[in-house]
């Protein structure tokens, strides 16, 4: 007999392009052996592989970076179950999760069909214009204090703002003629309007940027907040000492929110169809202000020059949520690395619930409120033929001549680092300090201090102390300079030269995100093996190879990378890295920034964009374009003239109200008698097949609508009943396993919630929290669904984990809405049943499996479902919903439910129908009957 055979089709992202391959648990992936692993294939975004293995078969498997040495991903196995015809598998370095695709044999829609598209070929242009927003702009002005009556002097004297990354941009931009419009602080205090608005007019007219004025006492209660709140939660620091907790009051975070509302009026007031980029975390409430003022559908990207932090920590900061859903107003947000990224997927994930996928190009995405926010990964580079400019000018060698002079003779290592905790200076100091009592010859430290733009109030002086008292008592114990400390920004001319007369390059932070001094270095120092020593903990350290990583923590670990920083093996990778680092320009960065900005822009011809919520919490949310209000007149039409009708309602939230009380308690869930008056009506229609298809259990469905030829599907469709005076019949066999673990956990969370309880089922359990206090309720779910995720790993072909209205349940896998109303269509369809007419209503999100069930049916043409068929699915409210049309509540919901009642009691011709034909469900009994006879027979 042929063994059934797997295909997995594997896509793996890695952030450098670099050689690599699979190894694993089988013959054609070396069985561990890295030798006979399967190599991938580079294409342009990522690297590919197709495997295939018997079906059932659990794949276990690694990524391996090929080189000297080889690299071994740092976690546990990745698994693949092999239980589809063709499996599709999307990998990201450096994260142990996957995004997992699958195809039977001879379905006719696979899951990546239905993925959203991005447009590839939408590419930024040089003629398209760009509103820039960071909160300093790239000059600097300041008065000029020769400035007199006579006007023999310039009244402002501007200059480029120091950094390794704005200016350089700046420059870049006015290279290329790029259209652009810089916004942002000029660097001083302004408060004379007429001088305000000549400052204005010789900005915009000279250097394309729009100033932004602050009171002093705004700017400082800003930045302060920025410093003493924003900088350690976006650092993952939090402070239990009470000295160290920031004090954080309201009033500061309206001081956030007011310069970040006169951000956006600035942007208001120059805006002219332009993309949007906004950057950094001090600027994370400005996409909201300016989605709020501008009623035209904005093109707006969002770029984190910080690391974001874990969910645990950020959850902490009380505005984590309105920050969150102030930065998903944006079409496109950028990290630096996909460990970033992937802090925030999960933070949104926790805090709000949206989830992320991939589109058919591999875009990862946010589903946010019928939305796609793009996700991109991509770290900032540098400019080499600037560098290599500046290092063809005088300048350039009068200063290598005078450290040349300085320092001869002595073994310089360099560093640059910003005073404050997160650098890792005090250990740095004292591991060098060691490494240079051990050597004859004496290296020196030439290390530079640079004041941060952000840092701590508290911690500068302390810091400043300790750091020159260290310095001090190495110096003193050698008899000699060892350690040299300047406290100034170095031009890039000196930095230059600096980087050229070194012997190594030395870093020890603790947290970093931007770090190009290292690529600079490594375009100063082409074609030498200078030693470049950088903590792992530094945003760059996964992607340079040749970089020696250490532990920042550790004295020792930094003092034996001194020690052996000269060892050859550690430059194997140097010309790779340095040909990436050229290729990897701060122009490509933004180019493809703004390149996907544009792919991710909002689509006014599909979509229609509303604002929902107030204040902080306004959130964007897109609906189709078609969709609408259910249009009675319409649906009466289509209901007339149909032969055959199929209806399938949710219970609770749609037919009647949602309940607040326990529900439990049987009677809170009983219809109105009106309600089941008219649904008696409908059912006794010869014509109709009714069903309410709901999570509910058996009994709770029995003691509400006992009514003939009402078809009822408990816990999801796991049992089915046609009528009144039918059987239960079950769709499966379902473990006990997995429903244990998941009471056992679910357990836990209900001692310590308050107001919420465990409901079981026979097939499923579920966490119910209606009665909660709605905002703890809602966190412990999400909470719980986290913990679930996890847990039950072992059992993810078994069983899933749905979160509704109130409610977090775990399920059948293959049990829902959806399978049930298709698995309801066939058999009809086999009784020989063919629909004209289909209505789904419900209101949460297990009912959006019932809308997407209807319409894949529809689109396919499926043979249960007429050429001339209509079908309505209706959901309740206005939101993003797979549905094509709403109705406003429960009443309006029975106000149609009459209208078709009265017309079908009055219709002459249908009362005769109804005691001349054979009632649907009667068919499908007496083919289930015949069946069971056949069954018996054999």
């Amino acid at each position: 007999m042929k063994q059934s055979i797997s295909k997995v089709f594997i896509k793996y992202y890695a952030e450098d392009m670099q050689t690599f391959c699979i190894v694993g648990n089988t013959v054609n992936t070396g069985n561990w052996n890295p030798e006979h692993g399967a190599q991938l294939n580079q294409t342009e975004t990522c690297y590919t592989v197709a495997l295939s293995f018997p079906t059932n078969f659990i794949f276990e498997y690694k990524y391996l970076r090929m080189g000297n040495p080889l690299i071994w991903e740092n976690f546990g196995n990745r698994k693949i179950h092999c239980n589809h015809a063709v499996i599709h598998v999307k990998d990201w370095e450096g994260s142990g999760t996957s995004e997992i695709f699958y195809q039977d044999e001879g379905s006719k829609q696979h899951h990546y069909e239905r993925l959203p598209e991005i447009k590839e070929h939408i590419k930024f242009s040089l003629s398209d214009s760009i509103i820039f927003v960071n909160f300093n702009l790239p000059i600097k002005v300041s008065r000029n204090p020769l400035y007199g009556d006579d006007n023999s002097q310039e009244k402002w004297l501007i200059e480029k703002n120091k950094g390794i990354w704005l200016p350089v941009l700046f420059d870049l931009t006015i290279d290329k003629n790029i259209d652009i419009l810089w916004i942002g602080w000029p660097g001083l205090i302004l408060n004379d309007e007429s001088e305000q608005k000549e400052l204005t007019d010789l900005l915009l007219s000279h250097f394309r940027c729009y100033p932004i004025f602050l009171s002093s006492s705004l700017l400082n209660d800003f930045t302060n907040f920025c410093n003493t709140i924003l900088f350690p939660v976006f650092n993952n620091i939090i402070y239990m000492t009470r000295d160290k907790i920031p004090q954080y009051s309201l009033e500061q975070w309206e001081t956030y929110k007011s310069v970040n509302s006169i951000f956006s009026e600035a942007i208001m007031n120059n805006f002219a169809s332009q993309i949007i980029w906004i950057n950094d975390y001090s600027l994370m409430l400005t996409p909201n202000f300016v989605s709020r003022r501008i009623h035209d559908l904005l093109n707006i990207g969002f770029y984190l020059q910080s690391p974001f932090p874990s969910a645990d920590v950020f959850r902490v900061f009380p505005q984590a949520e309105s920050i969150l859903h102030s930065i998903l107003a944006c079409d496109l947000i950028g990290f630096h690395s996909y460990d970033y990224a992937s802090d925030f997927l999960k933070t949104c994930k926790l805090l709000i619930g949206v989830e992320h996928h991939f589109s058919k190009e591999g875009c990862l995405l946010i589903e946010y409120f019928g939305r796609h926010v793009m996700v991109r990964v991509g770290d900032i580079g540098v400019e080499a033929e600037k560098i290599r400019g500046l290092m063809t000018m005088p300048e350039y060698f009068r200063m290598c001549k005078e450290v040349r002079g300085k320092y001869w003779g002595r073994e310089v290592v360099i560093g640059y680092d910003t005073m404050q905790e997160l650098s890792g200076l005090t250990l740095k100091l004292r591991a060098f300090g060691r490494y240079s009592q051990k050597n004859a010859w004496k290296p020196l430290l030439l290390q530079y201090l640079t004041k941060p733009k952000l840092t701590f109030g508290f911690e500068a002086p302390k810091l400043r102390d300790n750091i020159y008292r260290i310095q001090n008592d190495i110096n003193s114990q050698a008899g000699q300079t060892i350690i040299e400390l300047i406290e100034e920004n170095p031009s890039a001319s000196q930095r230059y030269a600096l980087m050229a007369e070194s012997s190594a390059i030395l870093n020890t932070c603790y947290k970093d995100s931007i770090c190009l001094i290292f690529y600079e270095y490594l375009i100063v120092n082409e074609g030498q093996l200078k030693p470049v020593i950088i903590s792992e903990s530094a945003g760059i350290s996964k992607t340079i190879r040749s970089f020696i990583k250490i532990n920042p923590y550790s004295d020792h670990n930094i003092y034996n990378a001194l020690s052996t920083m000269h060892n050859k093996d550690h430059f194997l990778c140097r010309d790779h890295d340095t040909n990436w680092v050229l290729k990897n320009s701060m122009q490509n960065w933004a180019v493809n920034f703004l390149s996907d900005l544009k792919k991710a822009q909002k689509n006014p011809k599909l979509m229609q964009y509303m604002k929902h919520g107030m204040g902080d919490k306004m959130k964007l949310v897109a609906l189709r374009k078609n969709f609408s209000k259910l249009d009675l007149e319409s649906l009466m039409i289509t209901y007339k003239r149909a032969n055959y009708r199929a209806m399938f309602f949710d219970n609770e939230g749609t037919l009647v109200e949602s309940m607040k009380a326990d529900s439990r308690n049987l009677l809170t869930c009983m219809p109105k008698a009106k309600l089941l008056d008219c649904l008696s009506d409908l059912a006794k229609d010869p014509q109709n097949v009714i069903f309410i298809v709901t999570g509910r259990e058996k009994r709770v469905l029995e003691s509400a609508y006992n009514i003939a030829h009402l078809g009822l599907a408990a816990e999801f469709g796991a049992f089915i009943r046609w009528s009144h005076d039918m059987d239960w019949e079950s769709r499966g066999v379902f473990s006990e396993l997995w429903i244990e673990s998941a009471k056992h956990i679910i357990a836990s969370y209900v001692t310590r919630t308050e107001g919420s309880y465990l409901e079981e089922k026979e097939c499923s359990v579920v966490f119910q929290y209606k009665n909660c206090d709605s905002e703890y309720g809602s966190w412990q779910a999400k909470e719980l669904v986290s913990q679930l995720d996890v847990l039950l790993t072992p059992y993810v072909d078994e069983c899933e984990v749905i979160e509704g209205i109130g409610y977090v349940e775990v399920k059948p896998r293959m049990v829902n809405k959806g399978y049930t109303v298709e698995y309801l269509m066939q058999e009809c369809f086999e009784a020989g049943i063919v629909f004209d007419f289909v209505l789904v209503v419900g209101d949460d999100s297990s009912d959006e499996e019932m809308f997407k069930a209807i319409k894949e049916l529809s689109v396919t043409k499926h043979s249960s479902i007429s050429a001339n068929a209509r079908c309505f699915s209706c959901t309740l409210g206005r939101k993003p919903t797979q549905a094509d049309y709403y109705l406003n509540d429960s009443a309006e919901i029975l106000q149609y439910l009459e209208a078709l009642r009265h017309w079908t009691k009055r219709d002459p011709e249908a009362f005769v129908n109804w005691h001349s034909s054979m009632h649907i469900v009667d068919i499908i009994k007496n083919r289930q009957d015949q069946n069971k006879n056949k069954d018996f027979d054999i």
